[in-house]
């Protein structure tokens, strides 16, 4: 699969290139659930940005000829709360978070002027939330009453004593 995401990405961007003869973003939105798979969800959601951002290096990279550009990577807040019912999904987007802090730092900016950023939303209304509790290690929860995620803002402390509590009432 992931071979297969490589050249469809490359073929991407050489087609991108060859119409507009520039590539100035690369937005790598990338998210399935399902931890009774936990390497498919490890492939889509962290090796698919991950070879998405090589890619914009070398497309976009001042240093290989490119004209520099930005990469927006879709994590989630999940990827700073952690959560025992889908630790696969959360490990993705932790990594997500990690791959985005790594290429963010001045090194790629100085050499290839590209930018790299994350973009972590809260629960959206999707398929992957609606059909998200039968992906899970213990199926049937619904993460839509959740509130304590919202609190992530104010205090990572106060999330994680949240989650033991969560957890402790399945």
């Amino acid at each position: 699969m992931l071979i297969r995401y490589f050249f469809l990405i490359s073929e991407t961007f050489e087609l991108t290139l060859k119409t507009f003869q520039r590539v100035d973003v690369l937005v790598n939105n990338a998210g399935i659930g399902g931890e009774q798979n936990p390497r498919r969800v490890l492939d889509v959601n962290l090796m698919g940005p991950m070879i998405g951002c090589q890619l914009a290096l070398k497309y976009m990279g001042k240093s290989n000829g490119g004209q520099g550009g930005m990469v927006i990577n879709i994590a989630s807040t999940s990827g700073f709360v952690p959560c025992s019912a889908m630790p696969a999904y959360v490990s993705s987007k932790h990594g997500v978070v990690g791959l985005t802090r790594c290429y963010g730092l001045p090194y790629h900016l100085d050499k290839d002027g590209v930018t790299f950023a994350a973009l972590c939303p809260y629960f959206i209304d999707t398929p992957l939330l609606k059909h998200s509790s039968t992906g899970l290690l213990y199926p049937g929860l619904d993460f839509s009453k959740r509130t304590d995620l919202l609190s992530l803002l104010e205090s990572c402390p106060t999330c994680l004593a949240n989650e033991y509590s969560f957890n402790e009432k399945m």
